[in-house]
């Protein structure tokens, strides 16, 4: 019986490329927040790889939606071994002119739908199932105007840990993935050019790096081969000092 794996925010580069890898094996949930051309291009090219798919265009800010999005794929695909919290909300600002609204909505997205995920979703999965959270090394380095997304990250890198002390003896691991700058619309959207190329000379490997340079820990995580390793976090930055 073919694995399911959820993929939140399955419309960006880094999801779609994790979908595509996994196709060959898995049928796969995706997760899409407004750009839902995007997912079904995604989708349609997993179906040609094999995967039975299902689209979920959901809106994470709202606790009540993620929630459900549990419950939306276990009725359509019957279990769950995988769970990819890939959607983010990135926008941020320097402290002093940070808003409510925006600090609210990165912890909605980045920290309470995974709470939502593991809270209705946790116990559920099935034995030997896989949680990965992807992260940011803006934890590591604090950068000036990331207040919101870095705090969030955080808090949901803590929450992850939390889950794998707490579903492990179901076989059910947990990791973190703590991602350098990526180079795609997202991170030319949030950041500016200047700030991408001075990260990009901090890295050992001398560039930023693309969504196939992640997907492949990613997918290794969710391996058999990866029954032994939970409860941590893989940096995966080019070497980024």
């Amino acid at each position: 019986m073919r694995r399911v794996a959820l993929i939140t925010g399955a419309s960006g580069s880094i999801g779609a490329a994790l979908a595509r890898r996994l196709a060959p094996e898995y049928d796969l949930a995706l997760h899409g927040g407004s750009d839902g051309a995007r997912l079904a291009v995604c989708s349609a090219d997993c179906r040609e790889a094999g995967a039975k798919v299902t689209e979920h265009i959901a809106d994470l800010e709202d606790s009540d939606t993620a929630a459900g999005l549990i419950d939306g794929v276990l009725g359509a695909h019957g279990r769950l071994d995988a769970l990819v919290h890939n959607a983010a909300h990135a926008e941020s600002d320097k402290l002093h002119r940070l808003s409510r609204e925006t600090w609210r909505k990165a912890f909605a997205v980045n920290v309470d739908a995974l709470y939502e995920y593991l809270h209705h979703g946790g116990r559920r999965m099935t034995e030997g199932g896989r949680v990965i959270t992807i992260s940011s090394a803006n934890v590591r380095f604090g950068l000036p105007g990331s207040a919101a997304y870095t705090a969030s990250k955080a808090a949901a890198d803590a929450l992850t840990g939390v889950a794998a002390a707490e579903l492990g003896r179901r076989g059910v691991t947990c990791n973190t993935v703590e991602l350098g700058v990526v180079d795609n619309a997202l991170s030319r959207r949030t950041t500016p050019p200047e700030m991408l190329d001075l990260i990009a000379a901090r890295t050992a490997v001398g560039r930023n790096g693309t969504p196939d340079d992640v997907v492949g820990i990613i997918a290794f995580l969710l391996s058999p081969a990866a029954a032994w390793i939970t409860g941590t976090t893989i940096p995966v930055d080019g070497g980024l000092r």
